[in-house]
């Protein structure tokens, strides 16, 4: 034990390593550095909005009384994380354009040694600290489709995570490809710009269902050229911010709502089919007639991230907007794209063509980021990370993909935690996404599961911090007992039906996602049971045995009470 207080290195300055530093401060300790690689906090972001409500698409801790939609534009959720970092005078706290190249654990004087190369200078500097908190997003990599003689495109070739902001695109006739998230938030944006000829190709059909934010405080103004969110009205802002309880009454509301899509999807076969059929019905309805056999998936709702519709299919009815089907490009070259010889699908689609070369100004690709394929990043951490007796990365190999006990703590790696840190929004230069294994969601916000792991590592780390021990490492049996039980559920639900960027390793083992309700997830963190780690320092035997950990769900009675705590604590 060293008799200095104890330091923490918090390796990502989005929502997930704010919220960790706004916790130590709440606990009155300051001894704590924040590394960023990016120069601000979350990034730049463009023309997005959130497709989760935004009261519950924040901090539980910091609840923000004005917003001006329910589904918040990607600038003002940015604005709050600076608004966040100014609050709590976290500001001299962070160190930007700090890229982590290594984290080496020391058995005898337990501590990491984080190395951090400055993005700029390429100066390396070395920082110890007792405890690490990775919130360090990995699917930041942009992934460009792999079409011959795209790198021989004449003009711009820009990515929805690497977005020039800059061009001017006036004018200009764009493709876009890729169907995921970023390409439906990107159409509608960029569709709108002045003397634009855009065209959509897709190749993976995604279920759509509306947006979120047509919720009572709002509501959905649709035309031939906007579908966008109206600003919540201002009698509910005047009560957001005027009436005490309201705003958290209704994020507590908004939790229940996504909390009921976790059963409605993933739990009754029968209600997933009738939200399928409502989901079609919705597609065919707001989209063009003639593109409905090019949107509809074949793949059951659930089995990948659903996609809430910020504008797109409304969109698709604009005169400067084409779809196409995407598989049947043939390459590229300097001046647009070439088509197979077959069959090109047109505003027509029964017109038929047969190698037709279509000019373009501007590619722009919504295809998403380096996931499964060469090879997966998912399979692979971001940085060196050594523990006790081996790399982060050879753990990973040595299990076919990223294992993690609730998705926080790792064996082998003492006082190494990862946070969820996923910010749902693209045209963006720094996009993070999860970090802990199977912490992500395919239905809610990602925040909910990022505070309840909070839940979890504080009670680990305060002892630390009180020097009461100087390490804890979660043990190799409880990490395999609770990641047996998570993909015995994953193989019954219905992310077993397709491929998706949830898997990883050689068997395609889903690696991302929780398989339970959010509400099961916070029940499992909210009390640790120590037996499941090994603590190191002199008071290591007060907790070896005691605490309550992961078990069932009590009585409905038990329940509500323990979250009605979570709300007004």
């Amino acid at each position: 034990m060293q008799s200095h207080n104890p330091s923490v290195a918090i390796i990502g300055a989005g929502l997930g390593g704010i919220a960790a530093a706004i916790a130590l401060k709440k606990r009155g300790y300051e001894n704590f550095t924040i590394l960023e690689k990016a120069l601000d906090v979350g990034g730049t972001w463009r023309g997005c909005t959130s497709d989760v409500s935004i009261h519950y698409y924040s901090l539980s801790t910091d609840l923000k009384h004005d917003w001006n939609y329910t589904c918040e534009f990607a600038y003002n959720i940015h604005a709050y994380a600076k608004d966040l970092v100014k609050k709590h005078n976290l500001a001299s706290q962070i160190v930007f354009g700090a890229e982590v190249i290594s984290a080496m654990w020391d058995t005898q004087s337990q501590t990491y040694s984080v190395t951090t190369e400055d993005v700029g200078s390429k100066k390396r500097s070395v920082l110890v600290a007792n405890i690490v908190i990775s919130a360090h997003g990995i699917l930041h990599v942009p992934k460009y489709p792999n079409i011959p003689g795209l790198s021989e495109f004449s003009g711009p070739v820009m990515h929805s995570a690497k977005w020039d902001t800059n061009l001017d695109l006036r004018g200009k006739k764009i493709a876009v490809i890729g169907n995921g998230g970023s390409a439906c938030q990107l159409i509608p944006y960029v569709a709108k710009t002045e003397g634009v000829q855009l065209t959509h190709f897709i190749r993976t059909r995604n279920w759509i269902l509306p947006a979120v934010s047509s919720q009572p405080v709002a509501m959905l103004q649709r035309k031939s050229d906007k579908f966008m969110v109206v600003p919540i009205h201002r009698y509910w802002k005047w009560a957001f911010k005027h009436i005490p309880f309201v705003t958290r009454l209704y994020r507590w509301t908004m939790f229940w709502v996504f909390e009921s899509a976790y059963y409605l999807i993933f739990k009754i076969a029968a209600s997933r089919a009738l939200l399928m059929k409502g989901a079609k019905k919705y597609m065919n309805d707001t989209a063009p007639k003639k593109y409905r056999g090019l949107l509809e998936p074949s793949f059951p709702l659930g089995c990948r991230r659903m996609i809430f519709d910020a504008g797109y299919l409304e969109c698709l009815n604009r005169p400067n907007v084409d779809l196409k089907e995407g598989g049947e490009i043939a390459s590229v070259d300097s001046n647009g794209i070439i088509m197979k010889n077959d069959l090109l699908f047109h505003r027509d689609l029964t017109d038929k063509t047969t190698g037709k070369k279509l000019p373009f100004d501007v590619i722009a690709c919504g295809t998403g980021f380096v996931t499964v394929s060469i090879p997966s990043v998912l399979d692979k951490f971001p940085y060196l990370l050594r523990g006790r007796n081996s790399t982060m990365q050879e753990f990973y190999d040595k299990h076919d993909g990223p294992l993690a006990y609730l998705g926080t703590a790792v064996p082998g790696f003492p006082n190494f935690f990862m946070l969820n840190e996923f910010i749902v929004f693209f045209f963006t230069q720094h996009l993070t996404s999860r970090v802990g294994p199977n912490t992500a969601t395919g239905y809610t916000s990602v925040l909910f599961f990022t505070e309840a792991q909070l839940i979890h590592l504080f009670q680990l780390i305060q002892p630390i911090l009180d020097k009461k021990v100087s390490s804890f490492e979660v043990t190799a049996q409880a990490n395999e007992k609770y990641n047996k039980a998570l993909q015995s559920k994953l193989d019954s639900m219905v992310f077993s039906f397709c491929a998706s960027w949830y898997r990883a390793g050689s068997n395609g083992r889903n690696v991302s996602i929780f398989p339970g309700s959010a509400l099961q997830f916070w029940w499992w963190c909210r009390k640790v049971n120590w037996s499941d780690y090994i603590a190191v320092g002199p008071d290591a035997k007060k907790f070896s045995n005691s605490g309550m950990g992961i078990v069932p769900l009590m009585s409905a009675a038990i329940l509500s009470i323990s979250m009605l705590w979570w709300v007004i604590a």
